[in-house]
């Protein structure tokens, strides 16, 4: 793979019908000159940018007419990588206690991922891609591993230490959970090979190893991305509006519809508001089965019900479900009409919007019922818009020897995948109050980061967080030899549950009393649960400080 040569008067491979000259040759040579951002940085400008895609909902044609025109133009192909090992990162760290303690009870086999891997026809170029790069630049690197013939880690040990895939993810996660990685590895070409991995001792940081990127990019997809489409889903949540499922998705949620007298009456009788809708959640109970443990290869009992969810009605649904309680756990919450008309309220103000249809409801709000599947899915559809722009640069400028009719059929897979995302048109509302949580998570590593300038907790405006009095007293009283006051001890206390909440995934989101959206964030440790919340208005507040930026 070489940065094709491409003649100034020739079509542009993009498929434009425009003379390469004046159309991406411009954009080539930016990209050529373009300093990069340092990591932390170049995160907040790439959430930025995928934001500004999303405010107002997600417009497929946009999107692609966007790419072509060089929307990210002012961004390099290592800009690219380097956002999609920090999605991988967010994916990793929120899902994996879900996935492993939480839902599947160590019910899954990561053995076996190298061997679907290394077999796969779908991922035969890029195996030998990397095969053929890692081989050529291993020992330039240091890297202390012999000549790769295929795939059974997706860690090489500085000390060639042979581990196993758990203990290679554990090493992996307690890195990225501590910003304790770094130095990517881009040849000049745009191809990413990965980066390095490290220990901090005493102040020192020691190389731990290298990470195999596309191995590992894989390896998450298969196993954490909670995604029926790469890997397993942990949970299914869907709404039920009634029994007979009768509701057309196209139907506004009216209730000036319902009789005035029906509500007096009610009223009169003390009546409870009647239920309006169910909330159904569906996780996995298998237990002892062996048959029905995960090994990465997308075949699993949550997966099968994916598609019954998609094509089944509600009582043939419920059926399958009774007939299966051995391996499903189906609770289901009932939702009264005031709570519905506050959260509609919410909606119709927040979309500027007379009226919501039942269909959107169910997708914009489904975020305040279950909010670790929806992050999790806005992270998943992130990392595939991520990934097919990664596509869109290297397959079209840097692949040689590929005919113009070939690299049309790879812009048009390209825009198929893009399609896929065509659901998030309706998550306009939960995917603008996900992307200030990314944004967390980026400060967070930025608090951990040992190659810039340490930030004092006591530089940090935390206005705007609130938290239990008796949790902060405990904090200082077991802390009291390393805190100068006792004033100060919320400074370290907010932050130290920011941190362990994001490197554990617990957040959540709510609506207060007043329709604000607020951020819960639990650190959740041997059986203690301490909470910090902060509404939407103050977590932005809080997000955009210089500090964070500052270099």
């Amino acid at each position: 793979m070489s940065k094709k040569n491409i003649e100034r008067n020739t079509p542009c491979p993009c498929g434009s019908g425009e003379k390469y000259k004046n159309c991406h040759l411009k954009f080539n040579k930016k990209v050529q000159e373009y300093p990069n951002n340092d990591y932390l940085n170049n995160n907040l400008i790439m959430i930025n940018k995928y934001q500004t895609l999303y405010s107002n909902g997600l417009d497929i044609d946009d999107v692609i007419e966007k790419i072509g025109k060089n929307y990210f133009g002012e961004l390099n192909i290592t800009d690219l990588v380097r956002f999609r090992v920090f999605l991988d990162s967010a994916i990793l760290l929120f899902n994996r206690e879900k996935l492993e303690k939480d839902y599947f009870k160590k019910n899954f086999i990561y053995a076996d991922f190298f061997n679907h891997l290394n077999n796969s026809e779908k991922d035969k170029i890029l195996l030998d891609l990397y095969k053929k790069y890692f081989n050529l630049y291993k020992d330039e690197l240091m890297i202390n591993e012999g000549t790769v013939q295929s795939f059974d880690k997706f860690y090489v040990s500085s000390n060639r230490e042979s581990k196993s895939p758990y203990d290679q993810l554990a090493i992996l996660r307690n890195a990225l959970a501590h910003m304790n990685y770094g130095n990517f590895i881009t040849l000049e070409n745009g191809y990413f090979l990965g980066y390095f991995i490290y220990n901090n001792k005493n102040g020192k940081a020691i190389n731990h190893g290298f990470i195999l990127e596309p191995i590992l990019h894989r390896f998450i997809q298969s196993y954490f991305s909670n995604y029926t489409s790469y890997g397993v889903v942990y949970k299914h949540s869907w709404f039920n509006f009634n029994s007979t499922n009768k509701i057309s998705p196209e139907q506004v949620i009216d209730f000036k519809k319902q009789s005035f007298i029906s509500r007096i009456v009610r009223k009169l009788l003390n009546k409870k508001n009647k239920t309006f809708a169910f909330f159904n959640i569906l996780t996995y109970d298998g237990k002892g089965d062996e048959k029905l443990k995960y090994a990465g290869d997308n075949q699993h009992a949550m997966n099968i019900f994916t598609q019954k969810l998609n094509d089944l009605n509600f009582i043939e649904l419920e059926n399958f479900i009774k007939n299966n309680r051995e391996i499903y756990n189906h609770v289901v919450t009932e939702i009264p009409e005031n709570r519905i008309e506050v959260e509609v309220s919410f909606l119709t103000t927040y979309l500027n919007k007379k009226e919501i249809t039942y269909k959107e409801f169910s997708s914009e709000i489904k975020f305040l019922y279950d909010f670790e599947t929806e992050f999790s899915n806005f992270l998943v559809h992130l990392m595939q818009l991520n990934d097919r722009l990664i596509d869109y640069w290297c397959n079209i400028f840097y692949i040689e020897d590929v005919s113009p009719e070939k690299t049309q059929n790879q812009i048009k897979e390209i825009n198929k995948s893009i399609r896929e995302l065509k659901e998030d048109e309706d998550k306009i509302v939960g995917f603008n109050f996900m992307f200030p949580v990314l944004r967390l998570l980026d400060i967070s590593l930025r608090l951990e980061d040992d190659d810039l300038k340490k930030i004092s907790p006591l530089s940090v405006n935390i206005d705007g967080f609130t938290y239990e009095e008796d949790n902060l007293q405990k904090y200082y009283q077991n802390n009291s030899s390393t805190i100068n006051k006792r004033s100060e001890t919320k400074y370290y206390y907010i932050l130290e549950r920011i941190r362990n909440a994001i490197a554990h995934g617990h957040i959540t989101t709510y609506l207060d009393s007043n329709s604000n959206i607020v951020y819960k964030l639990e650190d959740i440790w041997n059986n203690r649960t301490e909470k910090v919340e902060i509404d939407y208005d103050s977590m932005i507040n809080f997000l955009e400080q210089p500090i964070f930026t500052e270099r």
